[in-house]
């Protein structure tokens, strides 16, 4: 179980770094097949290459910074549930920027002996 917990706090810590890097292939590769990404108030994006897509089109206008402290892990064999807070800083390239934390959910799938993102939603709970 500690084993699984470190992989999936490798997981975020990887994700957060392909955000901060405005990486979008990175960010892509870290979801199953038939992976969604749900974010606060926009239509869910499912599968790698749309999450690719929107994730690319997403960068050409703004940085990301973020970090995620990890609230809570739940391992039931093949699949993992994540809770945690998000602190997130947007640039765009204008220079307007926005802060704001974030309550967000991951459900991981095992894959091949690691772990993958199923479904990543969240919510914005604190803005500025």
């Amino acid at each position: 179980m500690k084993q699984d917990e470190q992989m999936i706090e490798e997981l975020l810590n990887a994700y957060s770094t392909a955000l901060n890097n405005s990486d979008a292939a990175a960010i892509a590769a870290l979801y199953v097949r038939d992976g969604c990404f749900m974010p606060d108030g926009l239509p869910t994006i499912k599968g790698p290459h749309k999450i690719l897509a929107s994730a690319e089109k997403f960068f050409e206008r703004r940085t990301v910074q973020a970090g995620y402290s990890i609230l809570n892990v739940v391992v039931d064999q093949n699949f993992g549930i994540v809770e945690s807070v998000a602190t997130v800083a947007i640039k765009n390239f204008a220079g307007h920027a926005t802060s704001m934390k974030t309550r967000d959910l991951f459900v991981l799938k095992r894959q091949a002996g690691s772990w993958k993102i199923a479904r990543y939603i969240f919510n914005t709970f604190n803005k500025k």
